[in-house]
């Protein structure tokens, strides 16, 4: 019998983390009302606890989140740019 959990090499294969397997944000970064979050842990035991995913927090707007191989430079750019347009929009 073929465990489906297994890859071919025969590492466990991970579910893709969704918002609702997370039990804890970690704060990686803040400023100007802007938050960046990295998902610490996971309820869920078939989450790999080592995927990249990021939440940007923006005031006034919904949560964005990212996940994946480039996770962390894009969040880090989305909070930049968010950072940037507030304070043009000061000046």
């Amino acid at each position: 019998m073929i465990d489906s959990n297994l890859t071919t090499n025969g590492d466990r294969m991970y579910t893709v983390p969704k918002v609702s397997d997370v039990a804890r944000w970690d704060v990686i970064s803040h400023g100007e009302g802007v938050f960046e979050s990295e998902a610490a842990v996971y309820y869920n035991s078939e989450v790999d606890n080592g995927q990249d995913f990021y939440k940007v927090l923006v005031p006034d707007q919904r949560p964005k989140y990212f996940k994946g191989e480039t996770a962390w430079m894009d969040s880090r750019r989305y909070a930049d740019d968010a950072r940037f347009n507030i304070r043009m929009a000061k000046d």
